[in-house]
C-alpha cells in the first residue's frame, strides 16, 4: 500500500483489507485498477517466473488469498478453453460497453463483473467457435435470455484435486442450490462466480437480455445501428423512488477507506430493502 501510494504514478489509493477479495484500488496515471492482495507466507520472496496455474501454489493459503490468486488463474484457463481469441475480444468489449451503459456492470450490487461477463461470452464462442464478433453478440443475448438460470453455466466439468479446498457442488452443498444464478468459474476450486445475484438483481439482467435480444434482431435487419444496443438507460425517467447512499468522513484518508468499506458492503443493504419490502 505504502509503496503504491508514494508512486509518482499514482493519484489515490485505497485499500480494502476486508472485502471478500482483498485489494487496492488505485488510480494510476489516469486509468483506475484494481490489485488484488495475496498473503503467500511459504515464500521469503516471490519468484518472478512462478506459475500461478499450478494448484500447488493453494496449499497453505487462507480462504480469502485463494480467492484473490483465482482471479489470474481463472483469466488464464479461460483463454485456454475459447477456440477464437480475436472474436472473442471483440465481442467481450461490446458487451462490456453493453453492461455499463444499461447499469448491468457491478458486481458488489448483484450484476455483472469482468468476470462473469467473460464466463458468459466465453461460453458462447465454445458454442459457435466460427461466428463473427456481431453474431456472437447476438447469439449471447438470445441464448441467455433463453437460459434457465437454475442450471449452472459451465466451460469445462468440474474437477476437485483434492487439496482441501471447497469445490462448488450444488448437489452436497446444499446452499448452493438456491442460488439465482450459477456461472462456474473454470479454475480449481471451481466456484459460483455469481452467488451475490439477488431476486431485484436477476429480474433486471433478464429484461435487459430480453432488450438486447430484441434490439440485435433489428440490428441484424438494418432497422437499426449498434449504437442503439448500449443506449444508456433513462434511469431517473424510469423510477420515481430510489435509495441514494451517501459518504462522507472528516478526512480525504478517512473518506477513501470508509468508501471502500461501504462500497463492500453494499450487496447487503440491497438484500435487506428487497427482505423489508418484498422483493
Amino acid at each position: 500500500y505504502l509503496e503504491m501510494k508514494n508512486h509518482p504514478g499514482t493519484d489515490s489509493v485505497v485499500a480494502v483489507p476486508d472485502a471478500v477479495v482483498p485489494e487496492l484500488k488505485l488510480v494510476f496515471r489516469g486509468f483506475e485498477i484494481d490489485i488484488a492482495y495475496v498473503c503467500m507466507s511459504s515464500y521469503v520472496s516471490v519468484p518472478e517466473d512462478l506459475d500461478v496455474c499450478q494448484t500447488q501454489i493453494l496449499q497453505n493459503l487462507d480462504d480469502a488469498s485463494v480467492k484473490s490468486l483465482n482471479g489470474c488463474r481463472v483469466a488464464d484457463q479461460l483463454l485456454r478453453l475459447v477456440p477464437n481469441h480475436d472474436a472473442f475480444r471483440i465481442a467481450l468489449r461490446a458487451l462490456r460497453v453493453w453492461a455499463k451503459e444499461r447499469g448491468v456492470y457491478s458486481n458488489v450490487l448483484g450484476f455483472f463483473g469482468g468476470v462473469n461477463l467473460a464466463l458468459l461470452v466465453a461460453r458462447v464462442c465454445q458454442l459457435y467457435p466460427n461466428a463473427a464478433p456481431s453474431m456472437l453478440v447476438y447469439s449471447f443475448f438470445q441464448l441467455w435470455d433463453a437460459w434457465q438460470w437454475t442450471t449452472p453455466v459451465m466451460l469445462t466439468p468440474i474437477v476437485d484435486e483434492g487439496h482441501g479446498l471447497r469445490v462448488w457442488d450444488e448437489r452436497v452443498n446444499k446452499s448452493e442450490r438456491f442460488q439465482l444464478m450459477k456461472i462456474i468459474t473454470p479454475a480449481y476450486p471451481a466456484q459460483n462466480s455469481t452467488f451475490n445475484v439477488t431476486h431485484s438483481s436477476l429480474h433486471v439482467l433478464r429484461q435487459e437480455f430480453k432488450r438486447g435480444r430484441e434490439v440485435c434482431t433489428e440490428i441484424l435487419m438494418s432497422k437499426k445501428k449498434w449504437e442503439a444496443l448500449w443506449a444508456p438507460l433513462p434511469f431517473f425517467s424510469m423510477h420515481k423512488h430510489y435509495l441514494q447512499v451517501t459518504i462522507a468522513a472528516v478526512s480525504e484518508d478517512d473518506f477513501k477507506k470508509w468508501e471502500g468499506w461501504v462500497h463492500s458492503r453494499l450487496r447487503m443493504l440491497v438484500q435487506g430493502v428487497e427482505t423489508c419490502s418484498g422483493g
